[in-house]
């Protein structure tokens, strides 16, 4: 039990550490949404000894990762994907997207408007300007859009524990028999 929750704690650190931010750009204000002890974190249920095998679990409750482990199409859950724009709703392709450009708060506002192009595409765009001529296109609308897997989470996470496992079971074998009485 002690070699199966150490190794779950060897591969939480490996995947906050290394997995992640090899697969992402992770953008965080405050408590980062994957780090351990958060609500979406990559959190361990550890073995206990009433279990006749030992098994940890270590996962998150971030339903978006199933795409980005194995590949798909996301649907839009009500009318359409809002996809930001670099340079308008998003000062760069790291950055976090300002609350106060998100879209409901720049319809809300009035600031701006949705408007359709002559090839049936729908935009958030912004009037700029004493003119008010130029439009400022904040984002792209569409209803679907394609996720590569980019994650692999399960053959990776699983590589390093048949490694780290064997290991971690010396180390506490060897441990309980120096202090066994």
């Amino acid at each position: 039990m002690v070699a199966v929750n150490e190794t779950a704690k060897i591969l939480q650190r490996h995947t906050v550490t290394e997995l992640l931010p090899g697969a992402f750009t992770l953008r965080s204000r405050g408590a980062p949404w994957w780090k351990p002890g958060t609500r979406m974190g990559f959190n361990i249920k550890f073995a206990g000894k009433s279990q006749v095998e030992p098994v940890s679990i270590l996962g998150s409750r971030a339903d978006w990762l199933l795409l980005q482990e194995k590949g798909g199409i996301k649907q839009a859950g009500g009318h359409s994907l809002a996809i930001p724009r670099v340079g308008a709703a998003r000062p760069k392709e790291t950055s976090v997207v300002p609350a106060r450009s998100k879209p409901r708060r720049l319809l809300g506002e009035k600031r701006a408007f949705v408007m359709t192009a002559n090839s049936g595409k729908h935009f958030i765009a912004s009037r700029r300007g004493k003119k008010r001529l130029p439009l400022k296109i904040w984002y792209a609308f569409k209803s679907d859009a394609h996720i590569d897997p980019i994650l692999r989470f399960g053959p990776t996470e699983s590589q390093l524990a048949n490694k780290v496992l064997p290991v971690e079971f010396q180390r506490a074998l060897a441990r309980a028999l120096a202090t066994a009485k």
